[in-house]
């Protein structure tokens, strides 16, 4: 190891050999820190010894707008990374670096450059303590073993208060272990196939061949069937697992044993969530909102706000009543900022969707005259009850028992204020 010191703040540390003869970064102060010479252990194989992020000078993420290097460490403003596979999460890096202002020049000497409608001078500065904030972020990074940072975000904010003005950049992202995809063979470099996958192959078709028995009635459902449509991925079975899944066992002639139904739901759930999804929501809007079918969309988390938005905004009144109770029971898998914006919609769409159909009206009677609320099929009601006692509908016209446009804004507004409380703005 060679002691280095640097001339500007006085700061000591050691580096590897192998940097011996070259020039680094002061990681305090960041002035140029010459290394001195020393034998290096490669010089006799002819090579030049890799750099250390000891030592090494980050550039700034504004080299590539999307990426950039950091020597062994990539980083990316995206989520993903294309042609490569992240193998582990290592978690969260966040960098915060402030400066005040007597960090900056002096203002008389770039008061030339403010005339001009931008300070070179506080730009150059900024650009500085942006680099050293990634040096940062670069370091925390590389001791948790990561190679890539992803969904880099930068934001520089102004502190002040009291006679005393700062300046902070802050840098975070989440660091991974990623590698890189091999390069697609062309089609014509196939030379064979693996025995498993033809053997999955011709498991499913025979399954498929099962799957027309039972459409046909010539064989029941078995546990061992379904075995098989979840091993074989057979997904071409999901209408037909529906219908396990939602039938009434009081009006069944023979209900399907609880094992079958377990493993109805088990295929159900192994399914891609888009197929179950889509497979859901036409057979609500077929059948109508269905109590199973609504209770298996909420329990598998399938809920898709921009299709019940659709269905506020239908000018079919069934469609609005399906996206109201879809709506009401169900729960997205995860939640991400551009739903905040779907929410805020909903909510909007909501009094529109269900005005109030009903009438106050004056009746005369023996004892005097009363007020009342008239429902759109004409019935009167006492004004503090809720739902009509003739036709059991609600002001809005929905039953009694289904959700209501009250409920519907409540959910909204609740999981908004939860979103906007955790994920950033879209």
């Amino acid at each position: 190891m060679i002691s280095v010191s640097c001339s500007q703040c006085s700061a000591s540390f050691t580096v590897d050999d192998v940097h011996a003869g070259k020039t680094g970064k002061c990681r305090r102060c960041g002035s140029v820190v010459s290394i001195p010479p020393q034998h290096s252990p490669y010089a006799d194989e002819g090579r030049e010894p890799t750099p250390s992020h000891i030592v090494q000078e980050p550039p700034s993420i504004d080299d590539d707008e999307d990426t950039a290097s950091l020597g062994r460490l990539h980083v990316t403003t995206t989520d993903t990374i294309q042609g490569w596979v992240i193998d582990q999460y290592k978690g969260l890096v966040t960098a915060h670096v402030v400066a005040g202002t007597g960090f900056f020049s002096d203002f008389a000497a770039g008061i030339t450059d403010i005339f001009g409608g931008r300070s070179e001078t506080y730009q150059s500065q900024l650009a500085s303590i942006q680099k050293d904030a990634f040096q940062v972020l670069y370091d925390k990074a590389l001791e948790k073993a990561a190679n890539w940072i992803i969904g880099v975000r930068v934001d520089f904010d102004e502190i002040s208060g009291k006679g005393v003005q700062m300046f902070m950049v802050s840098v975070q992202g989440t660091a991974v272990q990623a590698r890189q995809l091999p390069q697609t063979p062309e089609a014509h470099e196939v030379t064979s196939l693996s025995g498993a996958a033809v053997q999955q192959q011709l498991r499913k078709v025979a399954v498929l061949k099962q799957l027309q028995q039972i459409v046909s009635g010539e064989r029941p459902w078995s546990e061992a069937l379904l075995h098989s449509i979840c091993d074989t991925q057979a997904y071409e079975a999901l209408p037909l697992i529906l219908d396990i899944l939602t039938v009434d066992a009081r009006e069944a002639d023979q209900p399907f044993p609880p094992a079958v139904q377990s493993l109805a739901l088990q295929a159900f759930r192994m399914a891609p969530k888009r197929e179950s999804r889509e497979l859901i929501q036409r057979k609500l809007l077929t059948d109508g909102p269905n109590q199973r079918l609504l209770a298996l969309y909420g329990r598998l988390n399938l809920l898709s706000m921009s299709w019940v938005l659709e269905q506020l905004r239908s000018p079919t009144w069934e469609h609005r009543r399906v996206g109201l109770r879809a709506f009401c029971v169900g729960v997205a898998a995860s939640y991400k900022p551009a739903d905040i914006s779907l929410l805020e919609q909903i909510r909007d769409a909501l009094p529109a969707a269900f005005p109030d159909c009903s009438e106050v009206v004056t009746v005369k009677g023996l004892l005097g005259a009363g007020t009342y609320w008239r429902c759109r099929h004409g019935h009167d009601n006492q004004l503090d009850v809720t739902h009509c006692h003739a036709c059991t509908e609600s002001r809005f016209g929905l039953r009694r028992g289904e959700s209501s446009p009250e409920k519907g804004l409540e959910i909204a507004e609740t999981t908004l204020a939860m979103l906007k409380q955790h994920l950033p703005s879209s």
